[in-house]
């Protein structure tokens, strides 16, 4: 729970220290649309696990590929996950994701969009998936940081927060 609480308020700390720095201009629009393109990419490559790529593979690879070693994954259930925990679970069969759907997407872009940018991605998220035979149907609150290291983009944090049901 502390690492949870933990990663939040590091991510908003990040946002509101850098907000005066948001950038602006042809730059930054190129790299938000690049963000866009990995989150679109990310509900395709997940959605794999039950299309084209039953075995979890390509999921297992892109997230090999796409996640930092240290990244702060927490999904809608609290639980964090490691790397390898996240791409064990494509690989072995126990991630199976049915439905992704990203809504009203908003990216906030820090830096020159070479190394050491940071893009921030809010988003409302739907996802009907699977995990180790439960199988469930989730909307929340989506946030995901992105951090250009060596020319390639990482996804170092991850969060969704459930949204209430109406009534709670």
């Amino acid at each position: 729970m502390q690492r949870i609480l933990l990663t939040i308020v590091l991510t908003f700390s990040l946002v509101g220290f850098a907000k005066a720095q948001e950038a602006t201009g042809d730059a930054a629009e190129k790299v938000k649309k690049e963000i866009l393109q990995l989150e679109e990419e990310k509900c395709k490559v997940y959605m794999s696990t039950t299309g084209s790529s039953p075995d979890g593979s390509y999921a297992a690879n892109w997230v090999a590929r796409m996640d930092a070693d240290d990244i702060a994954f927490i999904g809608v259930n609290g639980r964090s996950r490691t790397k390898a925990e996240h791409i064990a679970g494509f690989r072995s069969g126990k991630t199976k994701v049915y439905l992704c759907i990203e809504h009203d997407p908003h990216v906030r872009v820090y830096g020159s969009g070479g190394d050491g940018t940071t893009a921030v991605v809010t988003y409302l998220h739907e996802v009907n998936d699977e995990h180790n035979g439960q199988r469930s149907t989730t909307k929340a609150n989506g946030t995901d940081v992105f951090i250009k290291v060596d020319g390639a983009w990482r996804w170092v944090v991850h969060n969704h927060s459930r949204l209430a049901e109406p009534g709670q």
